[in-house]
Parts: C-alpha cells; structure tokens; sequence
C-alpha cells in the first residue's frame, strides 16, 4: 500500500521495504518499469563464479514442476518457457531435456525415497505398517500396473503446546496418519499369484526394515491378488469400496444373467443398457454430438455432454443416469 505522494516528489511514499512505485505514465508502464528494475537486478546481484551453484536451486525447481505437474521434458525446450527464465534470470541456462531425465529426475525420487524411508524407520520398534495394493487397466494402453501403498500412524515428539505449529517449523514431528505410494510398475506379466507376490514381496524387502511390523495389506477380491497376498503370510482385508460397488451392482441386476430376476430387476437391468447404448453413440459420433449440442441450446438446458460409465464404478453409472435425465 502506498501514501499519497507529496507535493514536492514524484513517488509515493512506500511501507518499509517495498519499492517506490512513479505516479506518472500509463498503469501498464509503470508495472513494466517497475518489473524491469526487479528482474533486472536478479542478474547482477549473482557473480559470475557463483552463477553455476546458484542455478541449482533453479533447477531442482524446474524438475519439481515437471515430476509433480505431469509436464514433459520438452517443456525446457519451449519458447515461452523460456523467455520467461530469461526474464526472471537473465544468467541462467536451463538445462537439457537429457539432464532433466537422466540427472534431475532421479535425483528428485532417490531425495524422494530417502525421505519415505526415513520416515517408515522412524515408526519404531513395534510399530506397524499396513498396505493396500490393486492392479488397474490403463483403458487407452490398455497396460496394467500394480501399485503399493503404505499407511502407518507416525508418533509425535512435541511435547507441550503449539505441535502443529512447531512441527510446520521443523522443531519436531507432529501424530498423525501417514501414507506413501511406494511403488507402482506396468505388470507386463501374467497376472498370475505367484508373479504378483513376488513383486509385493520385492517391493517389501526394499522399503520396510526388520524393526518395522508389516500388518493387513487391503485389496479388492480378485483371486489372483488375494492368493498373492496370502503367499506373503500377510493378513489380507477386503477393500469397503470393492464390497459397495458388487453390492450395487448385484442390486441392479449387473453381476448375473436376466435368468432368475425379478421382472423389475430385469426391466432395469435393460434400461442401464439402453442408456449405455445411447452414450456411447453419442461419444463416437461427431455429428450427432453437435446436433445434440444446439438441441441444448434450442431447449435452454445446460450443454453437457453425455457421460458414459464404467463396469467397475457403479457410481459413474448413477452418473450416467442423472446426466441423462437433466
């Protein structure tokens, strides 16, 4: 926030440590002016010599932005980006797309799995972690990829008040509950018990010491995943959502044949498919999809488009029914 300007100065008088905006010349000049002289002094506030260890940070942040963003290597490479460096570090270079997946990258995860596994080995003698695991199908690749999961409860060290805050400050650890994604690999492999426990059990060996009690694993009931676990003399839990979605399902009239129904189980059961015939034409056909479009416009009802769901979600089914009836 400024004060007014004096009579006998140009500039407004500024709190303490904020820059000194001019009163005169267009809104747009004055910012370009002021952020000139910002990103300016960037460059000359770095020497030469200490520009290399300096760019480091730079870097690290880059790589961040591209392992937490999904962005792609070439994003190094963009125009854009780059002027945008170049504005805010004139004596920086960033690196190649090579650096950044050779070098930057995996510098980030083994940073990354030194922290996880430091923290697992902080749960202590007779502490426990648990896991949960699932194979999903990639519907475009159609690969398969089997994840790991951790859960463990982390002990606090704050005695006294303020442990949030304090813990926010590095002074200490603040209880809670705590998860990490310790692994997930493209099961290029039959899905068969013994492949699948072997990837588990390799994974475990890596990522929990001797000190640390390994608990339930949580899974959905598909048998080659459930004899897996049970190879690991691990206690297997069934997952609710898994449970809640064949309920559904069942309730519906989905997981078995038309034989032995009710007749309105029956008469729902076509309707769910009905719907998912209409759907589906709708996403594969370009034309009818714009006819549909300025239909909704005609009819003053919102242009959304049709959502088609997935076997394995009952929920995307309610949502195909309501987005259909709206």
């Amino acid at each position: 926030q400024t004060q007014p300007a004096s009579q006998g100065g140009s500039h407004a008088s500024t709190t303490s440590g904020a820059l000194p905006v001019p009163m005169t010349g267009s809104t747009g000049q004055v910012c370009q002016a002021v952020l000139t002289e910002m990103l300016g002094n960037i460059g000359t506030r770095v020497p030469r010599g200490d520009r290399q260890q300096a760019a480091k940070p730079v870097t690290r942040l880059i790589g961040e932005m591209v392992a937490i963003d999904g962005q792609p290597f070439s994003i190094v490479e963009d125009v854009a980006f780059r002027r945008l460096l170049q504005d805010a570090y004139p004596w920086y270079t960033p690196p190649a797309r090579t650096t950044l997946s050779r070098t930057v990258l995996p510098s980030l995860f083994r940073a990354a799995r030194d922290h996880v596994k430091a923290q697992l080995s902080r749960v202590g003698t007779g502490g426990t972690v648990h896991f949960t695991s699932d194979i999903w199908t990639c519907p475009r690749s159609q690969q398969a990829y089997l994840s790991l999961t951790a859960h463990w409860w982390q002990p606090g060290d704050l005695p006294g008040g303020g442990g949030a805050l304090r813990a926010r400050q590095g002074e200490g650890r603040q209880a809670g509950c705590c998860q990490a994604l310790l692994h997930a690999e493209v099961l290029d492999k039959v899905h068969t018990a013994n492949n699948i426990a072997a990837i588990i059990r390799q994974q475990l060996e890596e990522w929990v010491g001797r000190d640390v009690t390994m608990g339930f694993m949580v899974t959905d009931g598909g048998a080659d995943i459930t004899t897996g676990v049970r190879a690991l003399s691990l206690e297997r839990l069934p997952c609710v959502a898994h449970l809640l979605h064949l309920v559904v399902k069942d309730a519906m009239g989905l997981t078995s044949k038309e034989v032995g129904l009710d007749p309105e189980t029956c008469e729902f059961r076509r309707l769910i498919q009905k719907c998912r015939y209409l759907s589906g034409h709708f996403s594969r056909s370009v034309r009818d999809t714009h006819l549909l479009r300025e239909k909704q416009t005609l009819t003053g009802v919102p242009e959304h488009r049709l959502i088609s769901d997935v076997s394995t979600c009952w929920n995307s089914t309610c949502a195909m029914l309501e987005r259909l009836v709206e």
